[in-house]
């Protein structure tokens, strides 16, 4: 059988108690050349990511893609509270979550898209339905994945800079001229062009407009 080639190292969270139904995902996705998880309860699957860690990873390791398969109705806690739980407890979660659910679950399925979930898959489904899900969530995944990393350069590359250097590069960011910071700050115009010098170096850009563009960036992401 030909062997998924979008991501080797991606790990597939199915969440679901019905052992059959389980059963037919893992050895479908593992025949495509993912690494798949199961987990038959919600506490089960949060026990393992908080025992593993995989959404506090730290500044240096790398983060693996997934995606999550959550069966809406669980034995114990349901996918509904798992998924409210992910989104309370995990600011930097990095693999989207993709619902299944019965006819009868239509409606809060459809809610769960709207707090965020990527899609949702109607039982009985087909296996192209479930590839499809699976490449569309690794693609967001890969996005979340980028977005965690940027945060994590840019804070890195800002913290480098001094009190006054970091007065320097917002007024940057924000459009103003030497002569303009000069006015502001009540500095020389050779002080400014020093700080703006070094503020250019710590936060690894060569212009105004990739100063602004990133600083952009970074505040749009934070209030996603």
């Amino acid at each position: 059988m030909t062997k998924n080639n979008f991501e080797q190292n991606a790990l597939i969270s199915l969440v679901e108690d019905d052992p059959d139904l389980a059963s037919v995902i893992y050895e479908f996705l593992s025949n495509h050349g993912f690494h798949v998880s199961v987990h038959t309860t919600g506490e089960n699957f949060i026990e393992s990511i908080e025992h593993d860690g995989v959404f506090d990873a730290g500044q240096n390791e790398k983060l693996q893609k997934g995606i999550i398969l959550l069966d809406i109705r669980l034995p114990g806690i349901s996918g509904i509270d798992v998924f409210e739980k992910l989104l309370g407890s995990y600011s930097k979660i990095h693999w989207p979550v993709c619902i299944i659910t019965g006819h009868g679950d239509v409606n809060i399925a459809v809610n769960t898209i709207k707090m965020g979930a990527i899609d949702f898959l109607l039982k009985p489904f087909s296996t192209e339905q479930l590839l499809s899900i699976i490449n569309n969530g690794l693609i967001v995944s890969d996005q979340m994945i980028g977005q965690i990393n940027f945060q994590q350069n840019y804070k890195i590359c800002f913290d480098k800079l001094t009190d006054k250097e970091k007065e320097v590069m917002l007024l940057i960011a924000n459009g103003n001229t030497n002569k303009s910071i000069s006015q502001i700050l009540n500095n020389s115009i050779r002080t400014i062009e020093l700080h703006r010098s070094r503020v250019f170096e710590k936060m690894n850009v060569e212009s105004a407009i990739e100063l602004a563009r990133i600083y952009e960036k970074y505040n749009n992401i934070s209030q996603i």
